[in-house]
């Protein structure tokens, strides 16, 4: 894969609007991204992909492209190609939408209301193997009373993942995961509780023990499918 200090990623854009789908190719290749091919449709992208015989580094598609089953489509892309990153524009308003993108093994997922820099910036963390889910569509699905309600199947990584019931979190720890959850930084969560990022860090290590998780994302997602917030403390 082609680093981003040149930025020249070749990209595969699907996007079932067409007029989307022209302007989105235009600010990516104003970027400094080549957008290799671009279709409404995976299995249209993949035909266009075979006739050029280009292989690209970034999938990007609208969420409504992958249908109803997005580990399907993404299972497709990676069999054709397995060391591609996959990054889904979603609606703000349907924060679900990029749940269900994001279990179902999405490297990242955009609002469609992101600007272009911050767009490419995202796209550069992807394509350096980064994961990428917007802080404010966490917080968005923490509050979505009906956040889980996704047919998506949840991949192992999270459903090994402890029970809320057997995590034994407690009121601190519980304060701390909200917001690592909403996406502020040690030094933030350090700053909202008085502590400094030495125990913050402390706490993130009890933390992510208690719930099995090896990282910061794997944390995020247990605290919005189990609303952690919303959970009763343990003392």
């Amino acid at each position: 894969m082609d680093t981003t200090g040149s930025r020249h990623l070749r990209i595969l854009l699907l996007e079932p609007n067409r007029l989307w789908r022209e302007g989105l190719s235009r600010v990516l290749e104003d970027t400094g991204y080549n957008v290799v091919a671009a279709a409404g449709t995976l299995v249209e992208g993949l035909a266009e992909m075979a006739r050029g015989g280009e292989t690209p580094d970034i999938v990007v598609l609208d969420a409504s492209a992958t249908a109803e089953a997005p580990a399907t489509e993404f299972e497709v892309a990676r069999t054709r190609f397995p060391e591609t990153r996959i990054v889904v524009f979603t609606d703000p308003e349907t924060p679900n939408d990029a749940l269900a993108c994001f279990l179902a093994g999405a490297d990242g997922c955009l609002m469609k209301n992101i600007s272009s820099k911050a767009m490419a910036g995202c796209l550069d963390l992807v394509a350096l193997g980064e994961r990428v889910f917007p802080a404010s569509l966490i917080g968005a699905l923490l509050k979505d009373p009906g956040m889980g309600s996704s047919p998506t199947p949840v991949p192992e990584v999270y459903q090994n993942l402890a029970d809320p019931a057997t995590a034994q979190l407690s009121k601190r720890e519980r304060q701390i995961l909200a917001s690592l959850a909403v996406g502020r930084s040690n030094k933030q969560i350090a700053e909202e509780n008085n502590l400094t990022e030495a125990t913050i860090k402390v706490h993130l290590r009890n933390i992510l023990r208690k719930i099995h998780a090896t990282n910061r994302t794997q944390a995020a997602v247990w605290a919005i499918t189990h609303k952690v917030s919303d959970t009763p403390a343990t003392q």
